[in-house]
């Protein structure tokens, strides 16, 4: 896993040590993927069934108040047409940015 710290004026003022800066970065990443997940799992719900879904965070990078995370998205589905197992993954990149002291998800690249 690469880590990218560069120290950023709002970490001092939120006294957190950059390890856990990427910590956080990280773990807001992943919420932000599970959550557009759970919102494209609606969507496959007409084709799909026993939809599932995990995500990993593989890589995160923090440079002062922005943030990019890699992460991969595995999805298992079953076709409703056919009864057969399907598996999709997906590599996606969320950048972040700093609000105050914490991390929130801006936007993705898939």
């Amino acid at each position: 896993m690469g880590l990218g710290l560069t120290a950023s004026p709002a970490l001092a003022a939120c006294r957190v040590a950059p390890a856990q800066d990427v910590a956080a970065a990280k773990t807001v990443a992943r919420s932000a993927a599970l959550a557009a997940l759970a919102r494209l799992k609606t969507a496959y719900a007409e084709r799909y069934t026993g939809v599932r879904y995990s995500v990993t965070v593989a890589q995160s990078r923090v440079q002062g108040n922005v943030a990019s995370v890699t992460s991969q998205a595995s999805i298992n589905v079953i076709d409703r047409a056919s009864g057969r197992p399907e598996h999709y993954t997906y590599r996606a990149v969320i950048h972040l940015a700093r609000f105050g002291c914490s991390w929130r998800a801006v936007s993705y690249d898939f």
